[in-house]
């Protein structure tokens, strides 16, 4: 299991994804889960925001990297983060588990 509080800049993320991906190829065919706060939506759904129009820029290069490690997200129904940013409010989800998808069908 690693837990995960990933850091609010774009190019240190990308950096943790990098991490991530390494320790996800040395435990190749063990259960594992990746669960925490990775500061970026899984699904475009999990971002609401009042008053500014929301740009997706560390959306897709998340979603690349759960795709490329072949990782199930789990449903999450806890409580909304509320970010307020200036004059705009943003309601993201911003906590995950993710499995491997062969542990999800087994």
């Amino acid at each position: 299991m690693a837990n995960v509080y990933a850091p609010c800049d774009n190019e240190v993320k990308q950096v943790l994804w990098k991490c991530l991906t390494e320790w996800v190829g040395n435990h190749v065919g063990e259960n594992i889960c990746i669960c925490g706060d990775f500061n970026v939506v899984f699904r475009v759904e999990e971002r609401k925001s009042v008053g500014f129009s929301s740009r997706f820029s560390d959306y897709a290069p998340f979603n690349k990297f759960i795709d490329a490690n072949v990782l199930a997200g789990l449903p999450f129904y806890g409580p909304k983060l509320n970010l307020v940013y200036g004059r705009w409010t943003f309601y993201e989800y911003l906590d995950n588990y993710f499995l491997f998808k062969d542990w999800c069908f087994t």
